[in-house]
């Protein structure tokens, strides 16, 4: 079994985030360490499949977060 750790959810530590919940080491590096190009492929299938049961609003949301994740990304790639 893999050590648990709390995680800053949903609002990192590092910006401010106070509220912890029930990690394990694995999901928590997941989450916070590896970038998502390095996640295994066939967990886009899973997530897409979950999208279908998510309300709008969190599929509006995902969506800007990831937005903005690819946004900074390219501009941290354009200033190396």
């Amino acid at each position: 079994m893999t050590k648990g750790t709390g995680d800053h959810f949903p609002i990192p530590k590092r910006h401010g985030g106070i509220d912890t919940v029930p990690c394990c080491s694995s999901c928590h590096d997941m989450k916070d360490r590896s970038s998502l190009d390095s996640w295994p492929i066939n967990w886009i299938e899973v997530i897409m499949d979950d999208m279908k049961h998510m309300k709008r609003e969190t599929k509006i949301f995902l969506a800007k977060a990831m937005y903005l994740c690819m946004d900074a990304r390219k501009t941290l790639e354009e200033k190396k």
